[in-house]
């Protein structure tokens, strides 16, 4: 029936998941914080900054498919933790190459390495951890999720604007790797999986579920949800920080700090989770979207205050998206639920990766105005596809669980 509280494997799942958490989200998205250093340093545009996100992102959803099927043969925890040696390895020897080219290539691979967390993490839990408690230990997850990506940008922003954009990148890479020694460490021998090379029946195959994954029309709806609400989401933050250099003169170690707005993602995906109980989840999705437009609109007003509060409302309607749309991956289809995640986090990345990169450009060509038009605009349909194809889903009462069951919180 799974690990419960009391077993000192429980506790060492526990520690191990955060742990896994914090090293794949700080090292992704540690870039992100550093960007307009790097933009001066190279002498490069904001879109071109933006590829170190895009291609990190983009590498990690190209390789969520990859890392399911490895994990379907060879164990859960054996993919994970060949995942996290290699991305500690790539990490480190980023800061030290001598081109842009080279950086680039080197975080399209290190995003194919991170891909093995959130493509199996929520799986691992399911099968290792007593249902009553997988709310509990998926929460500690996705609090590792949350708090490596605030530590990475921020501890990467403030190095780096100290002592030089590299520095900073491998700060925050030594202790991506050390977390990650530490889950290869308190991590236990598996007992609720057995990889299909082992087994006698190993149930239907990877290519029917996969088929499965893509014949149902409110699942691409959910895909597209997660496309447009993260590269909205994404860009916001990619570039926000050039607007606050360049409008109102705030220091790279400043602008920095707002990441610390992510923690209002913790209270709204559990509310939001809440909400889709006693709602229904196109609504909440629907209104997360919204919220994500308000916000947006308000980071137009050439005041800070309201740009930090404009930046709030958007991030809180982004985290009211999420949870709910990846949760309902697993409620609409039977028997192909790994592959359904794992196509939701490959849309939810190349989000990222591509609507990122284009808000980048709108940026440098067009201005501020314009790129804040482009994610008004992802958000909107964002809105639309929830609205319209979303309408009539199964009700489960799972749906209390869904602030902490989702993909990777950043």
């Amino acid at each position: 029936m799974g690990y419960q509280v009391g077993d000192p494997e429980y506790r060492r799942i526990l520690v191990a998941l955060f742990m896994a958490g914090f090293a794949t989200f700080a090292q992704l998205y540690s870039a992100q914080a550093l960007m307009p250093l790097i933009s001066t340093s190279l002498e490069i545009t904001a879109d071109t900054a933006g590829l170190s996100i895009s291609m990190a992102t983009g590498g990690l959803g190209a390789s969520v498919l990859i890392w399911a099927s490895l994990a379907d043969r060879y164990g859960r925890t054996a993919v994970m933790k060949s995942s996290a040696v290699l991305a500690a390895i790539i990490g480190l020897a980023i800061p030290f190459l001598p081109t842009w080219n080279a950086i680039l290539t080197f975080r399209l691979f290190e995003g194919m390495a991170l891909g093995a967390l959130p493509a199996l993490a929520m799986a691992y839990l399911g099968e290792e951890i007593h249902p009553r408690y997988l709310a509990i230990v998926a929460g500690t997850y996705v609090s590792g999720n949350t708090i490596g990506g605030l530590s990475g940008r921020i501890l990467g922003g403030l190095v780096g604007d100290w002592v030089g954009w590299r520095a900073g990148l491998f700060v925050v890479s030594c202790a991506c790797a050390l977390a990650a020694v530490a889950f290869l460490i308190v991590t236990p021998k598996p007992r609720g999986f057995v990889p299909t090379s082992r087994r006698t029946n190993p149930g239907p195959s990877v290519a029917s579920r996969l088929a499965e994954s893509l014949s149902i029309p409110k699942l691409w709806a959910v895909y597209g949800t997660g496309f447009l609400g993260m590269g909205a989401f994404v860009s916001m933050y990619s570039y926000l920080g050039y607007e606050l250099n360049d409008e109102f003169g705030l220091p790279t170690a400043v602008t920095s700090l707002i990441f610390v707005v992510y923690l209002v993602g913790t209270v709204a995906s559990r509310f939001a989770g809440k909400l889709a109980f006693l709602w229904g989840s196109r609504r909440v999705i629907s209104g997360g979207f919204a919220l994500m437009c308000l916000g947006g609109s308000l980071t137009l007003v050439p005041l800070l205050p309201v740009v930090l509060i404009g930046l709030v409302v958007f991030t809180y309607g982004f985290f009211s998206v999420n949870p709910i749309a990846s949760a309902l991956t697993a409620r609409l289809t039977r028997h192909a639920r790994a592959q359904a995640s794992a196509f939701y986090q490959l849309c939810y990345y190349a989000g990222s990766a591509l609507i990122g990169w284009l808000v980048g450009v709108l940026l440098v060509y067009s201005g501020w105005t314009t790129a804040v038009l482009g994610i008004l605009v992802s958000s909107f349909v964002g809105l639309v596809i929830a609205y319209v194809f979303l309408r009539n889903l199964p009700h489960s009462a799972a749906t209390s669980q869904i602030p902490t069951i989702h993909p990777p919180i950043h």
